[in-house]
């Protein structure tokens, strides 16, 4: 490309960079950004004043040499991780960079930093701001098209469109049924018992439900689409589920599978997977049972693809009466899935830095505390980094042998009266040495708690405390402040 062309006007930019969900940066050959549009929140926050920091410079800043060198393009991923692609234009006659991208091509150099956000050299940055717009991009050759409809902004644009508007737009018509599926004249059988699939004519309700869901935490979006996927195609039986260890887990159901444990038995590196999110289309499973003549169920996974990894997927149980449906679903996932790995990375910077925060404050606290407060400042600092409005803490009397509360958070009740504290479930604990998660202890068996304590939820953690591998006492959580269930994250 030669350096001669000009860049098109600050709107077309503005546009483009909207359209495309990445970002549009214009560097003078000082190595200053004449103007960015739709900055990534790590650049920007490296970068306030638009001059470079020395990191910074050695990318971007040369980035007009390096392209006025080789007389095109060039592609490269900085020290942040971020992905971009840049071209020599002109300004005003004048030469400039014109830098798009600024995006994580896959979700391991965005959890490298979170890292430095959390425990390395990005510490002093406030999190919420440093990850307020963090760019994913799909595929190389996203940047490629972002580049060149930059160069010929009058041709028409294919590519996908993320952020909020945009992005809701894009899967709103993808995913609307074909032309006569809801036609009444259709001789296609569908069984009583199916709900048919809605029209899709409303399409403003279509973009402002994916438009919301940037507004709302990791776990929050994913049971809004598991409803809404309810609500349209008439599915009775879903489940979210999220890549631990390269298996998938349930993160949370709707339906039958709402509560319920689950675990697919493949990794989540296997080459269905894969093929299925490259072919747009679920990977079907059949639920193992002990009853032969029981009728098989079915189980259809849709991948929701990031970078070339799987780090969740949506499970349906159960028939899905047509191809157009699952096609429609599987585009709906792919749309999805960048917006919701910001999400839940999102959500795991502030838990992390919440924990930092928390033994940060428990360590400047332990220098002004006596020996007799050392159990209740553990339980506070403890209770606030698990969000419970409840905790306790009992310790083994070593003549004994009983457990003696030490510290209690937030009860209605003086516990320490108790004849003999941590009977029901606290020793079970102690002696197993293994922590207990409970979403629902009506599940579990356990004896009712006695009603005058008051517990607002029927959840709770409780754990062993061990030094030098001897268990010394178990602190308990229970009553989440906002009201939800205990889970592993906790």
């Amino acid at each position: 490309m030669s350096v001669q062309e000009e860049i098109p006007g600050k709107l077309v930019l503005d546009r483009i960079a909207e359209e495309s969900g990445v970002a549009i940066a214009v560097v003078d050959r000082s190595a200053v950004e004449i103007s960015v549009f739709n900055n990534n929140s790590i650049c920007r926050s490296l970068n306030p004043d638009g001059e470079y920091t020395r990191g910074c410079a050695a990318y971007c800043g040369l980035a007009l040499d390096e392209a006025t060198e080789v007389g095109g393009p060039v592609n490269y991923t900085c020290h942040a991780g971020l992905e971009c692609r840049a071209a020599a234009m002109t300004l005003d006659g004048k030469p400039v960079a014109v830098i798009v991208g600024r995006s994580f091509a896959n979700a391991e150099n965005y959890r490298l930093a979170t890292e430095r956000a959390v425990s390395g050299d990005w510490q002093s940055f406030d999190p919420s701001v440093l990850f307020e717009n963090v760019l994913l991009s799909g595929s190389p050759g996203q940047l490629v098209k972002t580049l060149e409809q930059i160069q010929n902004p009058a041709a028409e644009s294919d590519v996908a469109k993320t952020p909020a508007a945009a992005m809701s737009a894009k899967i709103a018509d993808e995913i609307k049924p074909p032309a006569g599926q809801n036609d009444r004249k259709a001789t296609a059988e569908v069984s009583v018992s199916t709900k048919p699939i809605r029209p899709a004519a409303d399409i403003r309700a279509w973009r402002s439900f994916f438009s919301s869901l940037l507004s709302k935490d990791y776990r929050q979006a994913c049971d809004a689409i598991l409803e809404f996927l309810a609500g349209h195609y008439g599915f009775t039986s879903l489940a979210w589920l999220e890549r631990r260890d390269n298996r998938l887990f349930g993160l949370t159901g709707y339906g039958s599978l709402k509560g319920r444990k689950l675990k697919l038995g493949i990794p989540a590196d296997d080459p269905r997977l894969i093929e299925a999110a490259e072919n747009e289309s679920p990977l079907e499973l059949a639920e193992r049972s002990r009853d032969a003549t029981a009728p098989v169920r079915k189980m259809y996974v849709f991948p929701v693809p990031v970078g070339g990894e799987i780090p969740s997927a949506l499970a349906v149980l159960g028939e899905i009466v047509s191809e157009d449906t699952s096609r429609q679903v599987a585009r709906l996932c792919h749309s999805l899935a960048p917006q919701l790995e910001i999400l839940r990375l999102r959500g795991e910077v502030s838990r992390r830095e919440t924990i930092s925060q928390a033994v940060r404050k428990f360590s400047t606290g332990l220098k002004h505390v006596d020996s007799e407060d050392f159990w209740l400042r553990l339980t506070q600092v403890a209770a606030e980094l698990m969000q419970a409005e409840r905790g306790s803490l009992l310790v083994v009397d070593e003549a004994t042998g009983e457990l003696v509360i030490k510290a209690v958070v937030g009860a209605s009740l003086d516990l320490t009266k108790e004849t003999r504290p941590g009977g029901r479930v606290a020793r079970i604990i102690f002696e197993r040495g293994v922590p207990a998660l409970v979403p629902d202890v009506a599940k579990t068996g356990l004896s009712p708690a006695p009603a005058a304590r008051r517990y607002k939820t029927q959840s709770f953690i409780s754990s062993p405390v061990a030094i030098g591998g001897h268990n010394i006492a178990v602190i308990n959580f229970t009553d989440k402040a906002t009201g939800a269930a205990f889970d592993r994250a906790d």
